[in-house]
């Protein structure tokens, strides 16, 4: 694919995001001369964003791609015209990828590449099946149910949520359904009994609300994934270090799940490890 494009972040707050590091670094790799860059969209404005960047392009150039972050990830599955199964399981895309007649730009797919962000995080510590492991997942938003979906396929038959919001959660037990994952809600109240329980453990909500759960005594067995990416390390990880378990950062997740949007967007996969050293 030869056409110069350019592809974009799109969320808001956006000025902390590494997608662009991860994605310029993997078309330098496959030989694209395309751009990409950040455009703060704050939540209800997807829809206009998208329809805009349909007539006039983007950043100058035909649109190759948009990746999606808080708050618009079910907003833009909501605006494709094309929805991958998975993502309307899960009620969320995080990938936007448009289809052209020609120059013409016709229609938009969307997809969910958070899932195989958070598999390829866990294998990259050595976690490839969680079959008989104890699972829990802390949140209830869209990152909540492609964790759902990812335990699923490492092969998980039931999981405890923990939701501020236990009414909330109800899409996500409804997932689990679709799934054939039996799904728990568990009150917040119980989030460091929970955590003490869990073999895998994967939170999904924003920096500071779960930072409770770091006085929960953690052990050498456990795996913790934190999604959050921006500013290092987090008061949960470095209590499951200290405690022996596994602390896996967001950023691991963030690599894996952009590796796939760069194979959906330009047709051709970037190499895993240079995008992995663009982090660095």
């Amino acid at each position: 694919m030869s056409t110069r494009r350019a592809c974009a972040v799109i969320g808001s707050p956006i000025d902390h995001s590494r997608s662009p590091a991860l994605h310029t670094a993997a078309y330098a790799e496959l030989g694209l001369d395309w751009r990409y860059g950040r455009h703060d969209v704050p939540a209800g404005a997807l829809a206009e964003f998208v329809d805009r960047v349909a007539v006039t392009g983007l950043d100058g150039l035909p649109c190759g791609g948009l990746s999606v972050t808080m708050p618009g990830k079910s907003e833009a599955l909501a605006r494709a015209d094309h929805r991958d199964p998975r993502a309307v399981v899960l009620g969320a895309a995080n990938t936007l990828v448009p289809r052209y007649d020609g120059a013409q730009l016709t229609g938009w797919s969307a997809y969910n590449t958070d899932v195989d962000g958070i598999i390829g995080a866990y294998a990259d510590h050595g976690l490839r099946a969680t079959a008989g492991r104890h699972a829990v997942v802390i949140g209830a938003g869209g990152t909540a149910a492609a964790a759902l979906a990812a335990l699923q396929a490492l092969g998980c038959e039931e999981v405890d949520v923990v939701a501020r919001n236990p009414a909330r959660a109800s899409t996500l037990v409804a997932a689990g359904e679709q799934l054939e994952v039996v799904v728990r809600v568990r009150s917040w109240s119980a989030i460091v009994e929970c955590a003490e329980r869990a073999e895998v453990l994967i939170s999904t909500v924003p920096p500071g609300v779960a930072d409770q759960v770091a006085g929960a005594r953690f052990r050498s067995d456990q795996l913790v994934l934190d999604a959050v990416y921006a500013g290092g390390s987090t008061a949960l990880l470095d209590a499951v270090a200290a405690g022996g378990g596994t602390a896996i950062g967001g950023v691991w997740m963030l690599l894996h799940q952009a590796v796939e949007q760069v194979r959906l967007m330009t047709g051709r996969r970037p190499s895993v490890e240079v995008m992995r050293a663009a982090l660095r």
